[in-house]
C-alpha cells in the first residue's frame, strides 16, 4: 500500500506535468520569455500547497491560479 506522502508526491508531479502541458497553449514569444519562470513558480506553489494542505491543498491551488 502506498503511503499518503507518496500519493501526494505523485499527485503533485502530475499537476506539474499538466501545468507544463498547458503552458504550451501560450504564444511562443511568451513561453520563450517566461515559460521556465512560470513553471518554476508553479512547482514552488505546488510544493507549498502539498506541505501546508496535502492533496486537498493541491486541489485548491488549481482554481486559484
Amino acid at each position: 500500500m502506498a503511503t499518503d506522502t507518496g500519493r501526494q508526491e505523485r499527485a503533485g508531479n502530475r499537476s506539474v506535468r499538466i501545468y507544463e502541458e498547458l503552458l504550451r497553449l501560450y504564444p511562443s514569444e511568451l513561453r520563450d520569455r517566461y515559460g521556465d519562470e512560470m513553471a518554476r513558480c508553479f512547482r514552488d506553489l505546488r510544493r507549498d500547497a502539498l506541505r501546508d494542505g496535502g492533496r486537498p491543498g493541491l486541489a485548491v491551488l488549481w482554481p486559484a491560479r
